[in-house]
């Protein structure tokens, strides 16, 4: 027989009834289903979770965790890259008058199509500038609402988050295939030997420039031409070159294209960089279709303004740059796990025989 206290023990996890020793397994609330169409969290009979979350696996566990510590960590680097950039005004201005630029495509060779020199160059420079600017503020706002609101889960659907922890599996990744052809007896150093003020210029001119090359070039451009040519109106026809225009099958093709011009591009290192700048033209080519051109250009940016620090000097500086590395080489990890799984599945439900 049920007593009055059955209900409430069952809600606390007993298997029988502490007051009359009745078996709970077989024991059902009857009003359970009444507060759940009410909207109730909880029934105020049994005292049952009607809407109970499922349990985390130890391995989503542990990337929450990164994923927190990741964002923090790789977020305030940003932040010093940001202010290095700024800073770096004082070093480079006067060098820029005589410094002749030069504008390329890849093709997949480099083909340089327009130099200018003088003020121009100076110009050009507090452009690229401003734009990266923008662009680490515009990251930081639309990340910020949802952290906030939400939490970690909130946290966890922005394009700071999915950026960094990329980065941070990106890192593991290059520094795993890094440390190997090194075990092989490859050179793996740059070939390239340039003043400071010439590195902080040409960097920061990499962070926007190929981007604009590789993935709105390269990719945007096609999907807006096609988009014209099929008249697809879903879509704004801006959002083809500045991004956000969800992922599909073509666009995959067109990310493939765009980094493989983007990896052939940097053949000037030698055969073994086109691994790793391939693998980030895919990341830099999702987080453009999904978030943006500002997502992929902060991305660049966090990526070859990672001596920032060395520039900046100071103590901070140096400690973030450290806790930087060792945070992407331990927390990309589970990241580069996640994500890989992610992309398998991604591809296996699009290119799936039904989806053909």
């Amino acid at each position: 027989m049920v007593c009055d206290r059955c209900l409430l023990n069952k809600a606390k996890g007993y298997s029988f009834c502490k007051e009359c020793g009745e078996d709970l397994n077989n024991v059902e609330c009857t009003s359970c289903d009444i507060y759940r169409e009410r909207g109730d969290r909880y029934c105020s009979e049994c005292g049952k979770d009607l809407n109970p979350q499922p349990k985390k696996s130890t391995f989503s566990n542990i990337l929450d965790i990164s994923g927190v510590i990741i964002t923090a960590v790789l977020a305030c680097y940003l932040l010093i890259e940001a202010i290095t950039a700024v800073w770096g005004i004082s070093v480079v201005w006067d060098h820029l008058p005589t410094y002749t630029h030069k504008l390329f495509i890849v093709i997949p060779k480099i083909v340089t199509f327009f130099s200018f020199s003088g003020p121009a160059v100076q110009i050009y420079y507090l452009i690229l500038l401003a734009v990266v600017l923008l662009f680490v503020y515009h990251i930081f706002k639309v990340s910020y609402k949802p952290t906030k609101e939400e939490g970690i889960e909130g946290l966890k659907r922005t394009p700071i988050y999915e950026a960094l922890t990329l980065f941070a599996a990106l890192m593991f990744v290059e520094y795993a295939y890094i440390f190997i052809l090194m075990a092989m007896g490859v050179d793996v150093k740059s070939p390239f030997d340039e003043d400071e003020w010439e590195m902080m210029f040409t960097l920061l001119n990499a962070s926007v420039y190929e981007e604009l090359v590789c993935r709105v070039m390269y990719l945007g451009l096609p999907m807006l031409i096609i988009a014209l040519v099929m008249r697809k109106k879903d879509i704004p026809w801006y959002r083809y070159l500045l991004g956000g225009f969800g992922m599909s099958r073509l666009v995959l093709i067109f990310i493939l294209f765009s980094s493989l011009m983007f990896g052939l591009g940097h053949l000037g290192w030698g055969w073994w960089k086109i691994f790793p700048t391939f693998l980030f033209g895919l990341i830099s080519g999702y987080m453009f279709c999904k978030y943006g051109l500002y997502a992929t250009v902060c991305m660049h940016f966090l990526t070859d303004y990672m001596t920032a620090s060395t520039w900046l000097g100071g103590a901070i500086p140096s400690l973030m740059m450290v806790a930087m590395l060792i945070v992407s080489l331990i927390g990309g990890i589970p990241f580069a796990i996640s994500y890989t799984k992610r992309g398998c599945l991604w591809i296996k439900e699009n290119f799936s025989p039904k989806q053909s």
